[in-house]
């Protein structure tokens, strides 16, 4: 009798045992679960920024073209009257090289990270919002001093 008490003792205690080792699984399991939602949600979340600073950007590119072809003809005006172009053509030189960071910028762009990383995922996307703020930033001084130029 003993030893069937002892048996069936034993045996009570490996199923509550497993079914603890059981349930600690599934919560790291749903821990781990969360923690890599929250990941995604928050890699998500700057993916989003990055395209919506890149929309803003892109939505400038034609008014961009617009002013460097005002400011050359401004530089063919001035030179018809003997006076400086410098700052013009730096005005000109500032809207192109932003037009072709950007469109530069949107071919180097990987979206899909493929074989990286969470974190190195994570940093690239932090590196890639801080270069379109710095694009986007370049293109709005270009701009406005294009606009002081043609309009003093």
């Amino acid at each position: 009798m003993k030893r069937t008490f002892y048996h069936g003792f034993l045996a009570g205690a490996m199923l509550v045992s497993a079914a603890a080792c059981q349930s600690s699984g599934s919560r790291n399991a749903a821990n781990l679960e969360d923690t890599a939602a929250k990941n995604d949600a928050a890699q998500n979340s700057v993916s989003a920024d990055i395209m919506n600073i890149h929309d803003k950007a892109m939505s400038k590119i034609s008014q961009m073209r617009q002013l460097e072809q005002e400011l050359n003809e401004a530089k063919v005006a001035r030179v018809k009257a003997g006076k400086d172009t410098l700052q013009l053509a730096k005005a000109s030189q500032a809207l192109n090289y932003c037009d072709t960071a950007m469109f530069g910028w949107m071919q180097r762009y990987d979206t899909e990270q493929t074989g990286k990383t969470d974190d190195e995922k994570s940093a690239y996307e932090q590196e890639q919002l801080q270069l379109v703020k710095t694009l986007n930033a370049s293109m709005d001084s270009s701009i406005t001093a294009a606009k002081q130029l043609l309009n003093p």
